[in-house]
This record gives C-alpha cells, sequence and structure tokens, in this order.
C-alpha cells in the first residue's frame, strides 16, 4: 500500500464534485454470482447497465452457491448453482469483463471477490489440493495432575510442558439435560477465548432441543463479588421460541428467541457473591429452545464468557511461572503438586471454516500466483484508479485459525521477536500463574497469532490505485 497522494484540490472543484460525485461515492452491490454462469437469466453487462442506470456501481462480483439454493427452495424450481471448477474458468473472466466493459461505458466501477464462497486465501481448495501441509492446524491438550513422588508415563504427543501448582479454583461449565435430547448446530457466536479445551471437528456450534423437558444449565464461577450486567445470545433454530427463561441463582429473565438471533442481548443487571453460580435455561413457550453463550459483565468492564461446548468440569490451576518448563523423559516424576500438559496437533478448520493455514509465511505467496495473479492476467487492462475495477474485496472474516492455532512460523516468529518458546506460554493460555504474567503471554500469542496471518483483514476492501501490479509480489 502507499501513502495518500496530497495535491492541489481547488474550491471551484470540490463544489463541481458534490454537484455531480463521481461514481466512486455511489454504493458499491455485492453481487453474488451464484447460478451457473452459462444459465444466468440475465446477461451480466446489462444487469451492470441496469445498476448503472440507478445509481448504484455493479460493485463485487462473488462466486458463491447459497443463494441458489435458496431461491431454488422458495420458487420450487431448480436452480443450477455456480461451481468451483467455473470460478477462474475463461467463463468466469468472460463474465467479469463484459461487465467492467459495460461499466467503463457507463462510467461506474464493477470489481469482484477474490475467493469462491469464503472464507479467502483458499482459492476454491486449490491451494490446500495442492500442498496438503498447508491444511489448518490447532493444538489440543489434556493435563495430568500429580501430587509429590506420584509419576506418569508421558504418551505419543507433539510436545509436553509441566509446572508447579500452587493453588486451584474452580472453573466454568455447562450441562445438557437430557443429553440426547439437544441437537448440534453449526452456527454460534462463539466469543469464548482460545483456551478451551473443547476444539469441537466444527469451527463453531450452538444446541437447540425441541424437547419439553430439555434443560440447559450453565455454572458460571465468579472469582469477585461485585455488579454485573448479564447478556446472553442464542441462534437461529428455524422455529425458536417466543418465550424462554434463563434463571440466574432463581432469579428469572424473559426472552423471545425469534429476536435478537447471533447477538448478545442484554437480560439485566445482577448482585453476585464470589464463587459458582447456576443459570438454568428453560422453555416456557412453544418452538424450539436454543442453548449458546452467556456473559457477565463487571463494572470495570471484565467480561465472564460461557459458551455452549465448554463442558470440562476441571478446575483452574495457579502456577508458578518461573517453574514452566519442557518435558522430554518418556516418564515424568513428580517432586512437587504439578500439572502436565500434553499437547497434540489436529486438522482443524478456522473460526469461518477455512481449511487454509494463514499463519505460514508462504500462503499468501500461493494464493496470489492461485488467485490474484491470473485475475491481472486477464483483467490488468481494467485496473487501477478511475478504472472500472479500482478494488477488490477480500471477504477473510479475520480467520486466523481456531482457538489455539498452530504453525512452525508462528513458533519461529514468537522466538525471534520475544526470544522465549512459544510451547512455554500455552499452559499460561489455559491457567493462570501468581506472577501474573498470563496476561502478557495471552496478549503476545493473540497478538502474534493475528500479525503472523498474512491475508488482508477481515471484509476488506483492497483499494487500487496506480499500478495493481504494486499489490502483487
Amino acid at each position: 500500500m502507499h501513502d495518500g497522494n496530497k495535491s492541489n484540490y481547488p474550491y471551484s472543484k470540490v463544489l463541481r464534485d458534490f454537484e455531480r460525485p463521481d461514481s466512486i461515492y455511489a454504493p458499491y452491490v455485492f453481487w453474488f454470482y451464484d447460478q451457473d454462469l452459462s444459465s444466468m437469466g440475465i446477461k451480466p453487462q446489462e444487469m451492470a447497465h441496469e445498476l448503472a442506470s440507478k445509481g448504484f456501481n455493479p460493485g463485487y462480483a462473488h462466486a458463491r452457491q447459497n443463494y441458489a439454493h435458496d431461491f431454488a427452495k422458495l420458487s420450487n424450481e431448480y436452480v443450477k448453482p455456480v461451481t468451483r471448477e467455473q470460478w477462474m474458468s475463461p467463463e468466469w473472466f468472460d463474465v467479469l469483463e463484459k461487465q467492467a466493459l459495460q461499466a467503463e461505458a457507463d462510467g461506474s466501477h464493477a470489481c469482484y471477490a477474490d475467493e469462491f464462497q469464503w472464507p479467502s486465501m483458499q482459492a476454491a481448495g486449490r491451494l490446500v489440493a495442492d500442498d496438503p501441509t498447508l491444511r489448518s492446524r490447532s493444538l489440543r491438550f489434556r493435563y495430568i495432575d500429580l501430587r509429590p513422588g506420584e509419576t506418569a508415563k508421558i504418551d505419543e504427543c507433539f510436545f509436553a510442558v509441566a509446572a508447579r501448582v500452587m493453588r486451584r479454583e474452580p472453573v466454568s461449565y455447562v450441562v445438557r439435560t437430557p443429553e440426547n435430547g439437544w441437537k448440534l448446530s453449526r452456527a454460534s457466536f462463539d466469543q469464548s477465548p482460545p483456551d478451551k479445551d473443547n476444539t469441537q471437528p466444527i469451527n463453531m456450534a450452538s444446541f437447540w432441543s425441541d424437547s419439553p423437558d430439555a434443560t440447559y444449565t450453565y455454572y458460571m464461577y465468579v472469582p469477585e463479588a461485585g455488579k454485573y450486567c448479564f447478556s446472553a445470545c442464542w441462534n437461529h433454530t428455524g422455529q425458536n421460541t417466543g418465550e424462554a427463561v434463563y434463571s440466574l441463582d432463581g432469579q428469572e429473565f424473559y426472552v423471545d428467541q425469534r429476536n435478537g438471533i447471533l447477538c448478545w442481548n442484554r437480560l439485566g443487571d445482577v448482585e453476585l457473591s464470589a464463587g459458582m453460580h447456576e443459570i438454568r435455561l428453560i422453555n416456557r413457550g412453544e418452538g424450539r429452545l436454543s442453548a449458546d453463550a452467556v456473559k457477565l459483565t463487571s463494572e470495570d468492564g471484565t467480561e465472564l464468557i460461557l459458551d455452549d461446548l465448554q463442558t470440562m468440569k476441571r478446575d483452574i490451576a495457579w502456577l508458578d511461572g518461573d517453574s514452566i518448563r519442557l518435558v522430554t523423559e518418556g516418564v515424568f516424576n513428580a517432586s512437587e503438586d504439578t500439572r502436565l500438559y500434553l499437547f497434540d496437533l489436529q486438522i482443524q478448520r478456522g473460526y469461518d471454516g477455512s481449511t487454509i493455514d494463514n499463519l505460514q509465511k508462504r500462503t499468501s505467496q500461493l494464493f496470489f500466483e492461485r488467485a490474484w495473479g491470473p485475475h491481472l492476467e486477464k483483467l490488468g487492462g481494467h485496473m487501477g484508479s478511475g478504472r472500472a475495477i479500482n478494488g477488490i474485496f477480500s471477504d477473510h472474516e479475520g480467520d486466523h485459525g481456531y482457538k489455539m492455532a498452530w504453525s512452525d512460523d508462528l513458533a519461529e516468529s514468537y522466538a525471534e521477536k520475544y526470544g522465549e518458546d512459544i510451547r512455554l506460554t500455552l499452559p499460561l493460555l489455559i491457567d493462570r500463574d501468581v506472577q501474573g504474567r498470563d496476561v502478557t503471554f495471552s496478549s503476545r500469542y493473540l497478538g502474534e497469532k493475528s500479525c503472523r496471518e498474512v491475508s488482508p483483514a477481515s471484509g476488506m476492501l483492497i483499494s487500487l490505485n496506480e499500478s495493481p501490479s504494486l499489490f502483487l509480489p
């Protein structure tokens, strides 16, 4: 990217631009190319002209399938969706060029999104197909608590870390009743930090039940007494109940789950003592009950969040941070109260479903070669400031990897920046230390994770000023 160009801008030109503003200031349509490119009901250039005639830029053409299926359900007509094979085919580039030519004739802008479906950086799955080592990975952990004199055999794992335990406190968890009365949904407002153990094969999830006797109980541990704002979020189930009740220690809060879906809903203020508190979610109406996350926010802004997947009834260990060390022997002998952490690697989709490891340095280079390069080659003549294609939309959703995401590049860059082994910081993402360095290590990990991620930010519009080749390596 480049600094903004400074130039003289006469007042007369300011007035003229306000009277007849350039189309760059007009709304850009997010244009879903969800239908088979060879059977679209309207020609792309005709739609581009129609949009421009109404004061819109044709905007960003995005090849995605979801609305073709929705339209087919509503109309009872079969709609053949666009395919990943058509994306970046000669037919795809022909469609984009036709709408770009029409936009140039109309004085509008017709751009595109750089991925099939979303999130970006996957090249419609072709990067992983070309090189399976680019699959996104996360760490899964388990732990063993040992008293002085006890031993533990260390099974095969990615690596093991041990630390002295100074004290323990309870941790929040959830209980579903009956267990088989709840169904898993793939969508969720998952706000849980990356230190939770229950990393599922699905990137995000919530639960719902249509059983009249189903209850969902959150056991929330509150470390300090005080006044808290109580909030909850729920998901769309297709037939949400209009009368759900969140009962916090017997104080009931009624909500209509047909509204406020996938966002935090403020239920009220509560005075709470330190310790474990029970939040029961029950259905008092018709329809399905959705269980996602609950949140308590203290007056100083501290958030306590318990999501639907946290079913671990473990305790939080307060560690001696100076005692954290790698374990390499096959049998560990504890000379003090110790927590032994065993970490394993697993293939894991990112928060928004990405299969690509955005923490590897070479991912962006390969994506540029696979996706941006062909677009530049075919459409470069229409790209740049004042031209039809004056931007590219990277629909990425900030997908840096799921929870404790891992790559060798991440470990290497962390060591270079902080002079420390990142493996020794991971217990402080899971538990706490008496020295208070867990907050520092947590922010370092999350910061390095997001900085190491090399694709554009969530929903980023990449403006093409001057030569578009400046944005390619």
